[in-house]
């Protein structure tokens, strides 16, 4: 799937949302893998998030990215649309603590070579 298309699904989504009335979740967003990448080897210790991505793991460590779970949990490399695979894209939850502006993180992921894509979650 091209930026593009991508894009366009990507917009598509966003509108489909607007109209229906569902709502910017305040403390989630999500995120996806490119289709070169492995999954991502999710652990938690000590209360520290670990993706396995160091970038990924500073970004989420300075962003108080507290939690990050696949997006839906049963998908396996075989559930895949063009270059998205299902099982690579992620929901990632930020504290409730402390307030955070999830565009900024959206932001600051889709200027890194290895996300294909990073969006605003709808509730």
């Amino acid at each position: 799937m091209n930026k593009l298309l991508l894009s366009s699904f990507l917009s598509f989504s966003v509108f489909f949302n607007i109209i229906i009335g569902s709502e910017i979740s305040s403390n989630t967003f999500l995120f996806c893998l490119k289709p070169e990448l492995q999954p991502l080897q999710i652990s938690l210790n000590r209360s520290e998030l670990s993706v396995g991505m160091e970038e990924l793991d500073a970004l989420f460590r300075n962003n108080n990215v507290i939690h990050i779970e696949k997006w839906i949990k049963s998908s396996n490399d075989t559930h895949k649309q063009g270059e998205i695979y299902i099982n690579k894209i992620y929901r990632a939850y930020l504290s409730n603590e402390i307030v955070i502006d999830a565009s900024f993180i959206i932001d600051a992921m889709n200027h890194h070579d290895f996300i294909l894509y990073a969006e605003p979650e709808y509730s």
